[in-house]
């Protein structure tokens, strides 16, 4: 499914020289793959967009009425892509949520260590990395806790036990926020059933910059009327109106 050399197979000890310390673990090296700031891809994907918080959702004649805190607004097509929120405008979506909190470290750059994942994960990043991340199914709280910092520490010390136990008594920061997923780990992409005009793109799970371009083309397409890039057979399987999702 890759061009030759895309990855390549390591043994303990050539993954041990990868990581920069020891592990009885094989692995995969991806030599090509590079990290990115999801900051700036949003900010290149979303040129100056227009905001305004929405309050209320009611179908009316002709479309959608979105109520919010100036003079409502009528609208023929509405494409809900609002992530754990999604039942606030569309109380029966199919959305179950998943706490998660990643952990991050300042380091100094010549000591920043190699991206590496193992269930979890470990990302460079501008002055230090960050590792992660937690998993609570059905908790929606964004503050940060001691207990998911100490998850994700347990996380590392199962791939990076030096590195790890390097980081006793650092001070961490974080970020905790609400993945939305489905029953069964597939996305929402089209049209919200029972209910003309409108559309939905959620249950990304932890897959949202994965997923949302393509699936964004594919959810404006069914808004539009115009040729989606999904197969019949691809499209059925992130349809809202799938038995599966509910």
């Amino acid at each position: 499914l890759f061009p030759e050399g895309t990855l390549r197979l390591l043994d303990p000890a050539a993954a041990s020289a990868r990581l920069g310390e020891v592990t009885d673990r094989a692995g995969l090296d991806q030599p090509g793959a590079l990290s990115l700031d999801p900051r700036r891809v949003l900010q290149a994907w979303c040129r100056a967009p227009s905001a305004a918080r929405i309050q209320s959702l009611e179908p009316t004649d002709g479309g959608w009425r979105l109520s919010g805190p100036s003079e409502p607004q009528i609208f023929r097509t509405v494409i809900l892509a609002t992530g754990a929120d999604l039942r606030h405008l569309w109380p029966a979506a199919p959305i179950l949520p998943v706490r998660g909190q990643v952990s991050w470290v300042a380091a100094p750059d010549p000591e920043t260590p190699r991206a590496a994942g193992w269930g979890g994960y470990l990302a460079p990043m501008a002055g230090g990395f960050l590792f992660g991340a937690t998993f609570r199914r059905g908790e929606v709280s964004t503050d940060l806790t001691d207990e998911d910092h100490q998850a994700n520490l347990d996380s590392l010390a199962k791939a990076r036990p030096a590195l790890a136990a390097s980081l006793a008594g650092a001070a961490l920061g974080g970020r905790a926020r609400v993945r939305a997923t489905t029953r069964d780990h597939l996305p929402l992409a089209g049209a919200v059933p029972e209910a003309p005009g409108l559309f939905v793109l959620g249950g990304l799970g932890s897959r949202g910059l994965t997923w949302a371009p393509l699936l964004g083309e594919h959810v404006a397409a069914r808004a539009t009327g115009g040729p989606s890039p999904l197969p019949g057979d691809l499209a059925a399987l992130v349809d809202p109106a799938r038995r599966s999702a509910a």
